[in-house]
């Protein structure tokens, strides 16, 4: 077996099964668009990140309609000829033999090195409570990565409610078992976004802050450095106070 190698460091390892979770409408598909293109691209991810492996990027979108798709392609600054690929609307289900089927074979024939599919709920037709149904559905991912050496990252909705946010995950708990790494993403009440680390089998990364900048006719991320821990904020208070 192969050392483990970042496709982008330190949030997503070639070859490996990844979860982007948060609660509807914070970010996830925005944050998944900013991931595609500094993998198409090698631009560091948000000016702190680095790509260690280029090339295409197929999104499987059941989620999003195609304007507003669009609108997020002109203004995070995709062109024409970067090896962008959606299958939009197509009424993908990964537990459809026939789909899974021919969802393998475009993925051969275009080559990317990384699929989003987005989102979970709509690529499938098991009951999301079922862990066995479930864990069906997720080791359909599992044998897309072994039969064409992607790197997948699911998105994925968070149950409502509080708690603790490794545990807000929708659904059976063998979604968040069966796959390697998952990206939590939180809106803070300053408007900002923190990602943290969920469940990984690798190493954890730190957790971190960003700014979505949406104005005018351009859509971007603002890197705000780490995200402190209760612990941290209130030693770094008390050191303020200490000055």
């Amino acid at each position: 077996y192969p050392k483990p190698e970042f496709l982008l460091e330190p949030f997503l390892h070639k070859n490996t099964s990844n979860l982007l979770t948060a609660y509807a409408g914070v970010g996830k598909s925005l944050i998944a668009m900013s991931i595609a293109h500094s993998v198409i691209t090698g631009q560091s991810l948000w000016g702190h990140f680095q790509v260690h492996q280029t090339g295409g990027v197929l999104i499987v979108d059941e989620e999003n309609p195609g304007a507003f798709l669009r609108d997020r392609i002109m203004k995070m600054g995709f062109t024409e000829d970067m090896p962008l690929h959606f299958l939009h609307y197509q009424s993908i289900k990964l537990d459809n033999p026939q789909c899974f089927n021919e969802l393998i074979e475009v993925i051969k024939q275009i080559k990317p090195v990384l699929v989003v599919f987005d989102a979970l709920i709509r690529l499938h037709n098991a009951k999301e409570n079922d862990n066995s149904e479930m864990a069906y559905v997720m080791g359909k991912i599992r044998d897309l990565i072994n039969k064409t050496s992607i790197t997948a990252l699911t998105i994925h909705h968070d149950k409502k409610g509080a708690g603790n946010i490794k545990e807000r995950a929708r659904g059976g708990s063998d979604i968040v078992g069966a796959i390697d790494s998952q990206i939590c993403v939180e809106l803070k009440e300053d408007e900002t976004l923190a990602l943290s680390p969920g469940k990984c089998r690798m190493m954890p990364f730190k957790p971190i802050k960003l700014k979505i900048n949406g104005a005018g006719d351009r859509l971007s991320f603002t890197y705000l450095g780490k995200e402190l821990s209760e612990t941290e904020e209130i030693t770094t208070e008390n050191q303020d106070r200490q000055r």
